[in-house]
C-alpha cells in the first residue's frame, strides 16, 4: 500500500501560533466593527449631503436592508483580511518558497483591505455629492435593480481571493468552510447591531417640509371634496418633491398647458394653483424672451385667455381667479421688506428669494395689465373681490 507524504502543511492552531490566533480574531472583530460603523455612518452623512442641495435622497425599505447587508458582509470579509495578515505573520518555515508565499498572502490580504476601502469612498463620496445631490436627479441610477449582483459577489470574491494565497501555503480542509461559516453569522450580528436608523434624517427632512406637505394635502383633499376630482398618487408625491427630473417636468408641463388654445383641467389649474405657492422651480432662461426668466407658472395673460374660454364653468373661473391671486401675492413681496430669518420656513424662503428677483420683471407689469381688464370686465364681477390689490409701487 502506498502512503502519500503531502508537501504542504496543515493549517493548525499550534502552526499559526495560539497567542497569533486569538489577536487575530479579535482585531478581526474589531476592525470589521468598526468598519461596518463607519460604512452605515457615512452613507447617512452622505444621505444627508444631497438634502442641502436637492432632494433628500430616500430608499425604500428592499434596499436599505440590502445595503445594510452589503455593508455589513464588506466589513466581515475585509475584517478577515486583518485575520489572515496576523495569521501569516509566522515565518517560521525552513523553505523559502513557503516564506514566500506567506509574505505574499500577508501582502496580498493588505492590498485587499486598503483597495476596497479606497474604492468605497472614493466612489461613495462623487456619486452622493456629484450625482445625487445634482439638480434634476431623479434616481436614473437604480443600484440594486442593475448591480445588485456586483454587490451580492464582492464579498465573495474578496474572501476568497483572502484564501487564495494562504493555499498556497497550508492544507486548510475544513478551515475555510468553517471561516465561511463564522463570516456570514457574523455578518448577519453586525446587521443587527451596528446599522443606523434611516429614518432619523428622513424624519427631520419631513419636518422642514411639514407645512408644505399639510397645504398640498389640503388642496388634495378639497379638489376631492368640491369638485370630485381625485389626483394620482404618483401626481401628489411628485408635488412633494423639488428639484428631482419629474417634479421640474410637472411644473413646466402645467406652464405649457396654460399656453394652448384649449381649455385645460381641472386638475391641471389646481396643479398651477399649488405650484405658484410653494414656488416650485422650471426650466427658466431657456430663450431671450423677459417673461420667461424667473417665471416657471402660467403668465397672467395665458390665465386670462383661459378665463376666456371658460365660458360660464363657475368651477374653472373661481380656481383660475385663485391662480391669479396667487400670482399677485407672489409679485407682492418683492415690495416688502422681508427678511430671510431661522423662523422661515423652506417655501417662506424660496418665494422670497423668487420675489426679489421678479423686481421690474415684465410679470408685474402683464399681471397688472390682466387685473385692470379683469376688473372692467363685470363679467367677472362675482370673483373680484379674490384678487388681492397689487401694491402701489408696482
Amino acid at each position: 500500500m502506498l502512503n502519500f507524504k503531502f508537501r504542504k502543511v496543515l493549517l493548525t492552531v499550534e502552526q499559526i501560533g495560539f497567542k497569533r490566533f486569538l489577536i487575530g480574531v479579535f482585531s478581526g472583530i474589531i476592525t470589521a466593527t468598526i468598519l461596518s460603523l463607519a460604512f452605515h455612518y457615512f452613507r447617512e452623512i452622505f444621505r444627508y449631503q444631497t438634502s442641502l442641495s436637492t432632494d433628500l435622497l430616500i430608499l425604500n425599505d428592499i434596499e436599505i436592508r440590502f445595503f445594510n447587508l452589503f455593508f455589513s458582509s464588506l466589513s466581515v470579509v475585509m475584517g478577515f483580511n486583518i485575520v489572515i495578515w496576523i495569521w501569516m505573520s509566522n515565518h517560521d518555515h525552513k523553505k523559502l518558497k513557503d516564506r514566500m508565499y506567506k509574505q505574499l498572502s500577508r501582502n496580498n490580504a493588505l492590498l485587499i483591505f486598503w483597495l476596497i476601502l479606497m474604492l468605497v469612498f472614493r466612489f461613495g463620496s462623487p456619486i452622493s455629492n456629484i450625482i445625487w445631490g445634482m439638480h434634476g436627479y431623479d434616481y436614473h441610477i437604480h443600484f440594486l435593480e442593475n448591480y445588485s449582483l456586483l454587490f451580492i459577489l464582492l464579498p465573495f470574491v474578496v474572501f476568497l481571493q483572502s484564501w487564495l494565497a494562504v493555499k498556497l501555503v497550508y492544507r486548510t480542509n475544513k478551515w475555510f468552510f468553517i471561516s465561511l461559516i463564522c463570516c456570514i453569522l457574523a455578518t448577519f450580528l453586525l446587521n443587527l447591531t451596528t446599522t443606523v436608523n434611516e429614518e432619523i434624517i428622513n424624519q427631520n427632512y419631513h419636518k422642514k417640509y411639514q407645512s408644505d406637505y399639510q397645504m398640498i394635502d389640503l388642496e388634495v383633499l378639497n379638489a376631492f371634496n368640491n369638485y370630485d376630482i381625485k389626483l394620482e398618487d404618483e401626481s401628489i408625491e411628485t408635488m412633494k418633491k423639488w428639484t428631482t427630473e419629474k417634479s421640474i417636468q410637472q411644473v413646466m408641463k402645467a406652464k405649457e398647458a396654460f399656453s394652448k388654445n384649449q381649455l385645460v383641467s381641472l386638475d391641471t389649474i389646481i396643479l398651477q394653483k399649488i405650484i405658484i405657492r410653494l414656488c416650485k422651480e422650471g426650466i427658466v432662461g431657456q430663450n431671450d424672451d423677459e417673461m420667461d426668466r424667473f417665471w416657471s407658472f402660467a403668465t397672467p395673460k395665458d390665465v386670462l385667455k383661459q378665463l376666456d374660454m371658460s365660458g360660464f364653468s363657475f368651477q374653472h373661473q373661481k380656481e383660475l381667479f385663485e391662480v391669479l391671486k396667487e400670482q399677485i401675492l407672489l409679485v407682492n413681496l418683492s415690495q416688502k421688506d422681508g427678511q430671510i430669518s431661522k423662523q422661515s420656513t423652506e417655501t417662506e424662503k424660496r418665494r422670497l428669494i423668487t420675489a426679489r428677483s421678479l423686481t421690474k420683471h415684465k410679470s408685474i407689469q402683464q399681471l397688472k395689465e390682466v387685473r385692470e381688464m379683469i376688473v372692467n370686465n363685470k363679467k367677472y364681477s362675482e370673483f373680484i373681490n379674490l384678487l388681492p390689490e397689487l401694491k402701489p409701487s408696482i
